[in-house]
């Protein structure tokens, strides 16, 4: 169409690193050419490296404009609900203010994890039990589409209880597709998947939903109820919870989630990010042992990125198995403590986050980008590859004083 101003909401939001590298090459090209480029985004850093100007909307109002050294670097970004990356969320080794109030300890009024003293011991010892024991294991797993499309081919892993693993890949490397086997959703070719011990080709997808809660990539997938709270309290509903345990489960869902001032809201009537929250709080109360996340940072803000990794750390924390599928890097370092790599329907790698960052990357043609963390630390010829802005500053204390 040959436009003079290209306006571009969220473009790379749901692509991998090589994608994205196209995007933003095309980008360079327009821009080369006289065309004015407006992009909204979440996430800075791409755009960082190539804008002329950063503006930041808060509250409806202009907050900041101006070169993205001058803008990015403004300690009110916090405040403003802004997060340019890593460092943003984090300011020195000040503790990171939430975005809610999570309150999801055993003594939180409503807090479904309920109880005191002998009786939180209790939970807490069956759940330590339970992270040495295998609760998803999937054997020689190949799907193919009616098409004729291989999504996968003799994919092999096991998950044990308590585990959080990050699923990454290059689009259309099966991720998804393995994601849906676990709820029933796909079924195999051939291969087997066993979840808790049983197959799940003999279950019904509302058996599944007993043992896995999963959270779709696009939420409108499975939002489907005329408000927020019945959205929320369907789950509990259908697994036939007792109607106390079903209302606690939903207020608490709700309030950890920051959505109880939208309870009476229609899901469609709220933001993308909005929805997603609204997805992730129906699963949070069907209180599954697993929880898989289908690209849970797409589309959500700085807070609710927080939000979420407070939200994983506390299910860790209780021994709920983590799986989520994505392409942020960043978030797979930061929250994550082992690595599946997807590549053609395949395990390509498998291993713990270290190990994952101790590889050869070339980004020019990787399916992912490292951590920032990470290529900053190479870049200052580390190395031991760091992930996070603690395990940087760790470091880069150790080679101050050894100077």
């Amino acid at each position: 169409m040959r436009p003079a101003v290209m306006v571009l909401d969220e473009p790379t939001s749901q692509l991998d690193a090589v994608a994205t590298g196209v995007v933003f090459e095309a980008l360079e090209t327009l821009r080369a050419q006289g065309v004015t480029v407006i992009l909204f985004e979440h996430r800075l850093e791409r755009p960082a490296r190539c804008a002329d100007r950063v503006l930041i909307l808060n509250e409806g109002r202009i907050a900041a404009d101006g070169p993205p050294a001058d803008v990015l670097t403004d300690p009110r970004l916090a405040e403003w609900g802004v997060g340019s990356g890593p460092a943003a969320l984090h300011h020195g080794r000040t503790p990171r203010r939430r975005a809610w109030p999570v309150g999801v300890g055993p003594s939180a009024a409503g807090d479904p994890g309920g109880g005191r003293g002998r009786i939180h011991r209790l939970a807490q010892e069956h759940e330590n039990r339970r992270r040495h024991v295998m609760v998803l294991r999937v054997d020689s797993l190949s799907h193919r589409y009616p098409n004729g499309t291989t999504a996968l081919a003799d994919v092999s892993l096991t998950v044990r209880a308590g585990e959080r693993v990050a699923v990454v890949g290059p689009n259309g490397a099966g991720k998804s597709t393995l994601a849906r086997h676990l709820i029933g959703i796909a079924r195999p070719t051939s291969g087997t998947v066993t979840v808790d011990g049983r197959d799940a080709a003999g279950l019904e997808i509302a058996e599944l939903a007993r043992s896995v809660g999963f959270v779709f990539q696009n939420p409108d997938d499975q939002l489907h109820a005329a408000t927020v709270a019945k959205e929320v309290g369907f789950g509990p509903r259908n697994l036939g919870f007792p109607a106390d345990r079903r209302t606690a489960l939903t207020q608490w869902a709700l309030r950890v989630t920051g959505l109880t001032g939208e309870a009476n809201s229609h899901p469609r009537h709220l933001s993308f990010g909005e929805r997603k929250r609204v997805a992730f709080a129906s699963v949070l109360a069907m209180d599954t042992p697993i929880i898989v996340l289908d690209e849970p940072t797409t589309g959500q803000d700085h807070r609710s990125v927080v939000l979420l990794e407070e939200l994983i750390a506390d299910r860790h924390e209780r021994g709920r198995t983590i799986l989520a599928i994505t392409h942020d890097t960043d978030f797979c370092a930061e929250n994550f403590d082992r690595v599946v790599v997807l590549s053609e329907g395949r395990v390509r790698w498998d291993g713990p986050v270290e190990r994952w960052l101790e590889g050869d990357r070339n980004e020019s043609t990787s399916a992912f980008e490292q951590p920032q963390m990470a290529r900053l630390g190479r870049r200052l010829g580390w190395p031991t590859p760091v992930a996070t802005v603690d395990s940087f500053l760790d470091q880069l204390t150790a080679h101050t004083a050894a100077r």
